[in-house]
């Protein structure tokens, strides 16, 4: 099993495709039925009853409907147009991290030339709280015991196992298992750091490039320029 997983879908794509798909059929129905509903006119107008006339209300009223109906295809249509142009942003924006540091939504770093790093904060303090780091199939091969304190705390691995045994470079993830004094379970968050090399467009989203580890640009939390992250020289 493969605990990394695949990257998730574009929730702003999928609703576009929706919409697109929806307006589609939804306007070849209406073309369908309303041609249909002219032809059923035009022969019951021929055909009626001179002296009982179907009346005029109930013609009215039929055409207000398929009214309705277009007004909510055009809306569609309007919708598909705001999230084409959200889409365009999105993808410009993704461009412009290309060679910054980004921090971003995540479990899983790097392992590499000895070293992965996370940033991770608890939502709540605990009173326990366990440390883990998994292979790529879910296996652990490291374990600690951290503080419970709330706030940003950064762990940089170096690659051992508890025995003392350096694990292949890779990709890794961090669980923590932190619980409250009432024994609940207090949840988690992580992200990571990292030059943006490239962005891909072949899928639904933006995906960009953190070396050779590929997240979604919506998981971007902040963006700054690599200079900023360095120390300043001579310290």
């Amino acid at each position: 099993m493969d605990i990394l997983g695949s990257n998730p879908a574009s929730v702003a794509a999928q609703a576009q495709q929706n919409l697109r798909t929806q307006s589609a059929t939804a306007s070849a129905a209406l073309d369908t039925n309303f041609n249909t509903f002219l032809t059923l006119l035009t022969t019951q107008l021929r055909h009626q009853d001179p002296l009982n006339p179907l009346e005029s209300n109930e013609f009215t009223q039929q055409l207000v409907q398929f009214s309705g109906v277009e007004q909510s295809i055009q809306t569609n249509r309007q919708l598909e147009s705001l999230l084409a142009v959200a889409s365009a942003t999105s993808s410009s924006q993704a461009v412009s991290y290309i060679g910054k540091e980004v921090d971003a939504v995540s479990n899983v770093a790097e392992l590499k030339d000895g070293e992965a790093s996370w940033i991770f904060g608890l939502a709540e303090k605990a009173e326990t709280a366990t440390l883990n780091i998994l292979d790529a199939n879910g296996a652990t091969v490291y374990t600690k015991e951290i503080s419970g304190a709330t706030g940003a705390q950064d762990f940089v691995w170096d690659g051992k196992n508890n025995e003392g045994v350096d694990q292949p470079d890779g990709f890794y993830i961090i669980d923590i298992e932190a619980t409250n004094k009432d024994g609940e379970q207090v949840q988690y968050s992580s992200r990571i750091t990292g030059t943006v090399t490239g962005v891909d467009f072949s899928g639904n989203i933006p995906l960009i490039n953190l070396g050779d580890q590929t997240i979604p640009a919506s998981d971007v939390l902040a963006v700054r320029d690599k200079a900023q992250s360095q120390p300043p020289s001579g310290t």
